[in-house]
């Protein structure tokens, strides 16, 4: 009975968390420039499940930086716009994937809050 209320506690805390803030190098470039000391540190008492939407959504690391073009991430996502990397491609798809597979991640661990790098759907505009 009390590894079942030890359990039920964790998955209460639990929070998604774009993996670069972990240091994650997931990046475009496969840097880790966003490695957060704040993020890290929660840590010691939080569970955190990093994720990185571009790469759930099929993009590798690196990859070509991209942009959305007029328009924001609901735009995207509404289909009145595209993401765009700066070789001309159209990775528009990839984005709404990696939106609805983030989700799916927080839906399975009933998640409320996500840490996420501020710039995600802009993260290095073309």
């Amino acid at each position: 009975m009390e590894q079942n209320s030890f359990i039920y506690k964790c998955s209460t805390y639990m929070k998604l968390i774009s993996a670069c803030l972990l240091g994650i190098k997931c990046e475009w470039d496969g840097k880790d420039r966003h490695k957060n000391d704040k993020a890290i540190e929660l840590l010691k008492n939080e569970t955190l499940i990093p994720v990185c939407p571009e790469q759930l959504g099929g993009l590798k690391t690196p990859r070509a930086p991209q942009g959305i073009r007029r328009g924001t991430g609901a735009d995207v996502l509404d289909k009145k716009c595209e993401v765009i990397n700066e070789n001309g491609e159209n990775v528009t798809q990839e984005f709404v994937r990696g939106a609805e597979e983030t989700l799916k991640i927080a839906n399975l661990f009933h998640i409320k809050e996500w840490w996420r790098c501020d710039f995600w759907w802009l993260c290095n505009p073309c």
